[in-house]
């Protein structure tokens, strides 16, 4: 019975190692170069790994190919629930992630954000943050890049809340900025950004060229953040941010200059229709024509 069952396996290997004639064997080794510059409807897909978060990825993916294969275009590595964005200036990919000593058993943690470049998807550099980054869903205003895309921001929860400014030229942290009852970034002008705060105002820090900080200030009440509170998620189109209320409403923020102009707020509904409202993780979003789709 025994020989039966090892000749059956060498026989099954055989099969599975074997070439048929009309079979061509596909060559290993090969590594393909990425276009420099992505064509403008290639995603980038953030899968989480929820369950084993520590494996999350970034997928570089092209919608349009004809087949699954061609679809896939490479990935990069997003430990732990990771936040990204991406310099097309500099054709790089901006990784914020958190490592811990002894992986799934914890120990000492770190944060770093790794560098990819666009071509070979290869890590060009790594810079340490302070390591109380937000940890949760990602979210697009987790992070934020300067107009030249020369500083990124990085929003930290611990629960105090706070940004860290990194400047990729240079590969370096160069500030902590506390934003005291205020979260998430979005930049403006050249090199601002402004958090939400949890009086419906917003918080806005001014950054040198270097991203140091140079001065602060704050709005007077925006919105109602007992009776009507925006989602953090916003539309960005021509130079202005638009944030979906809770009731269906939708604010629209300027954001050319480096402090935040606010609008009149607008419904999407008729008033007929105000049992719709829009909901979800990202309710908005805008495509590159300047059309808002809202999730209700």
């Amino acid at each position: 019975m025994r020989q039966s069952l090892v000749a059956s396996a060498l026989l099954m290997l055989a099969s599975m190692t074997t070439l048929r004639a009309d079979e061509i064997a596909e060559p290993m080794g090969v590594i393909q170069q990425l276009p420099a510059t992505y064509p403008d409807h290639w995603m980038m897909v953030h899968d989480i790994s929820f369950f084993h978060m520590s494996e999350g990825e970034i997928l570089v993916v092209d919608p349009l190919a004809t087949t699954q294969p061609s679809q896939y275009k490479g990935m990069l590595t997003a430990s732990f629930m990771a936040a990204y964005q991406r310099s097309r200036i500099r054709g790089e990919h901006y990784v914020v992630e958190t490592f811990t000593a002894r992986g799934t058993r914890g120990g000492e943690r770190t944060d770093v954000v790794t560098i990819y470049d666009n071509t070979g998807l290869k890590v060009q550099g790594e810079i340490v943050i302070p390591a109380k980054r937000l940890n949760g869903m990602p979210k697009p205003i987790a992070t934020g890049l300067s107009a030249d895309e020369r500083l990124l921001m990085v929003y930290n929860f611990t629960p105090a809340q706070s940004v860290s400014i990194v400047d990729l030229v240079e590969r370096t942290f160069v500030a902590e900025v506390p934003t005291p009852g205020c979260g998430f970034v979005v930049p403006t002008g050249e090199r601002s950004f402004f958090s939400i705060c949890s009086n419906g105002s917003f918080r806005t820090t001014h950054l040198d060229r270097h991203g140091k900080p140079v001065s602060s200030e704050q709005t007077d009440k925006v919105f109602d953040a007992d009776v009507d509170p925006i989602f953090e998620a916003h539309g960005l189109s021509g130079g202005v941010v638009y944030f979906p209320t809770f009731q269906g409403r939708v604010l629209p923020v300027n954001v050319a200059s480096e402090s935040p102009v606010p609008g009149e707020s607008w419904w999407l509904t008729e008033p007929t229709e105000r049992s719709w409202r829009p909901a979800g993780v990202r309710p908005v979003i805008a495509d590159a024509d300047g059309v808002g789709y809202f999730l209700m």
